[in-house]
């Protein structure tokens, strides 16, 4: 969404209607990231029961602990994201209607938006590296 709309959202000249549709934009890109989230959580929960039967061994290194900095990992993508929706998103696009600075509520988003791309493709690595034992 950073790369493509909101560069696009930009070159719309009046204010009050860049404000407007960057409200839809992120509201449905969001519900479509919350179901995906929901998704990755729920068949990563059953893949890890029928991986891992007895959990301590997510604390004993190996496949389980890959597993487990995938958890960490995904637990900090939920964090970041749950921030960013909720807090830094509403706030970033009421200063944009109030025509208030909006400088350093864009760097905290952006700040939040690579974080939560680096902790995916950490996730992602470490999904494609793990040998089961």
């Amino acid at each position: 969404m950073g790369v493509v709309a909101v560069p696009s959202v930009r070159a719309i000249p009046d204010a009050r209607a860049r404000v407007a549709v960057l409200r839809t934009l992120t509201r449905r890109y969001g519900y479509v990231g919350w179901v995906s989230l929901a998704v990755l959580g729920a068949t990563g929960m059953h893949r890890l029961s029928r991986a891992l039967p007895d959990l301590s061994l997510l604390f004993e290194g190996g496949y389980g602990g890959g597993l487990f900095t995938k958890l960490v990992l995904g637990v900090a993508i939920l964090l970041l994201t749950a921030v960013h929706t909720w807090i830094v998103g509403p706030r970033l696009l009421a200063a944009m209607e109030a025509e208030a600075p909006t400088a350093r509520l864009a760097r905290v988003s952006l700040v939040l938006s690579v974080a939560n791309l680096w902790f995916s493709l950490w996730a992602l690595w470490v999904v494609a590296t793990l040998r089961s034992g």
